[in-house]
C-alpha cells in the first residue's frame, strides 16, 4: 500500500480548495488543458502535468496534484489516465507521484458519477489501487460527512454497507481496496484521531473488513506526522513504535506492521531495525509487510532479493521476498514481468513459496478462468501444482 502520502489532507484540500493552487493559476491549468485537447499524444501530457506537480515545493504539490487530478478528468477518461499510469508506473515520475494523483481522480470521479460502483468498474490497480480509495473518500464528502456534523453512529450505517460483499466483485481485489480506502476516509471524518477512526472502523462488518480498514486508519496516521496542517495526534518522533502498545489487541498487528513502517519505506536498514523492535509474535508479520513495501520503492528484482538478504533470517528472509513477489502482482497486475523475475532468483522450497505468492495474487486479480489459466502457464512446471481453476476463489 502507500508511501508517504496523507489522503486526510486531501480531502480537506478538496473541500477548501479554490480556482489557483499555490502558484498554479487558473490560467495555467487551461493552458494545459488546451495543449491536450490539441495533442494527440495524451501520454506526453499525462507526462507533462506530473512534471509540473513535481517541481512544486513538497508542501504545496498535494494542491498541485488535486488539480492535475481535476484536468486530466476534463480532457480525459478515468479509465485513459489509469491506463497511461498503468503504462509508465515503473518510471520514476509516475512511480513517485501517480499514487497521490490517483486518490484525487477517484474523488473527483466520485463527485461526477456519484457512484462507487461505476468508478471501480473503470478503475484499474495503476498505482497501488489510489483510485478506489479516492472514490471511498469522494463518497463520504458527497454526503457531507465531516467532521463534527453526523455521529459515529449514523456514520457507522453508511461504513457497514458502503463496500457491501466480496462476492459481488469481478475483482476480489477491489473489494479490499474499497476496505482499506474505507480507513484512510475515516482518519479525515474523524478529525485525524485515530483511536476513533479505529473505533469506526469497527463498524465493518466481519473481521477482514475490519483489519482492512485499520491498516488504512493507522497508515494515515503515520504518514501524518509529516503534515504541518494535519499533524498526527499518535505519533513521537522518539518512539517509532507509539502508539501500537496502548492500542487494544485487535488493532496492534496492523499497528506494529501497516503502522510503524509507514514512514520508513525509502530507509530500509531503518525499517528492518524497528520489525527487530517490534513484539516476538508480530516480526513475521512486519517483516512480511516490510518486503510489501520493497515494491513501492523498486520493482528490480535482485535489489528486493538484496533488501530481504539484510534481514538475517533465513525465515524472515523467505517472508520479505514472497510477500513482495505477492505484491508486484497486486501492483503491476497479471501480466508483470517483475514478480516473475524475482520468483526465478529463488531456489527450491524457496521458489516454491515465491510462486505460489504469485498464484495468490492471482486469486485476487481475476474470476476468469481463461486468465487464471494463462498465468499459470507462466509458473515452471515444477512449481506449478495447485495452480490451475481450482485456484479460483
Amino acid at each position: 500500500m502507500e508511501k508517504r502520502y496523507y489522503v486526510g489532507i486531501g480531502i480537506a484540500l478538496a473541500l477548501v480548495a479554490g480556482a489557483v493552487f499555490l502558484g498554479l493559476s487558473a490560467r495555467h491549468w487551461d493552458s494545459l488543458e488546451n495543449t491536450a485537447r490539441a495533442s494527440k499524444d495524451a501520454d506526453a501530457f499525462v507526462r507533462m502535468t506530473l512534471e509540473d506537480c513535481q517541481k512544486s515545493p513538497v508542501r504545496e504539490s498535494k494542491a498541485c496534484h488535486q488539480q492535475a487530478a481535476r484536468t486530466l478528468l476534463d480532457v480525459f477518461s478515468l479509465a485513459q489516465v489509469l491506463s497511461i499510469f498503468d503504462r509508465h508506473e515503473a518510471e520514476p515520475l509516475f512511480f513517485d507521484n501517480c499514487h497521490e494523483v490517483a486518490h484525487f481522480l477517484g474523488q473527483e470521479a466520485y463527485r461526477r458519477m456519484r457512484s462507487v460502483s461505476q468508478i471501480f468498474a473503470q478503475s484499474s490497480r495503476a498505482c497501488l489501487g489510489g483510485a478506489f480509495h479516492g472514490a471511498v473518500e469522494g463518497y463520504f464528502m458527497e454526503r457531507a460527512m465531516l467532521p463534527g456534523m453526523v455521529s459515529d453512529a449514523v456514520m457507522g450505517q453508511e461504513i457497514a454497507n458502503l463496500c457491501g460483499e466480496k462476492k459481488t466483485y469481478t475483482r476480489p481485489q477491489d473489494f479490499i481496496e474499497c476496505n482499506h480506502g474505507m480507513g484512510h476516509a475515516l482518519m479525515f471524518l474523524a478529525e485525524d484521531d485515530l483511536l476513533r477512526a479505529l473505533h469506526l472502523c469497527d463498524y465493518l462488518p466481519n473481521t477482514e473488513q475490519r483489519q482492512l480498514c485499520f491498516t488504512g486508519a493507522l497508515m494515515a496516521n503515520f504518514t501524518g506526522a509529516q503534515s504541518k496542517d494535519h499533524p498526527a495526534k499518535y505519533f513521537r518522533a522518539d518512539d517509532p513504535l507509539y502508539p501500537c502498545p496502548i492500542l487494544s489487541d485487535e488493532y496492534q498487528e496492523m499497528c506494529y506492521t501497516y503502522g510503524v513502517l509507514s514512514l520508513h519505506q525509502e530507509d530500509y536498514e531503518k525499517a528492518v531495525a524497528i520489525c527487530r523492535l517490534v513484539p516476538e509474535h508480530y516480526q513475521d508479520a512486519c517483516f512480511k509487510t516490510y518486503g510489501r513495501d520493497r515494491t513501492m520503492i523498486t520493482s528490480d528484482a535482485a535489489t528486493i532479493t538484496r533488501q530481504c538478504s539484510i534481514i538475517g533470517s533465513a525465515i524472515f528472509e523467505r517472508d520479505c521476498v514472497n510477500a513482495a513477489a505477492f505484491n508486484l502482482v497486486i501492483r503491476f497486475g497479471m501480466e508483470t514481468v517483475y514478480a516473475f523475475n524475482l520468483c526465478a532468483l529463488q531456489s527450491g522450497a524457496s521458489a516454491g513459496g515465491c510462486y505460489g505468492e504469485l498464484v495468490r495474487a492471482a486469486q485476487r486479480s481475476t474470476r476468469d478462468v481463461a486468465a487464471m489459466q494463462a498465468f499459470c502457464s507462466r509458473i515452471p512446471e515444477a512449481y506449478r501444482n495447485g495452480c490451475g481453476l481450482d485456484a479460483l476463489q
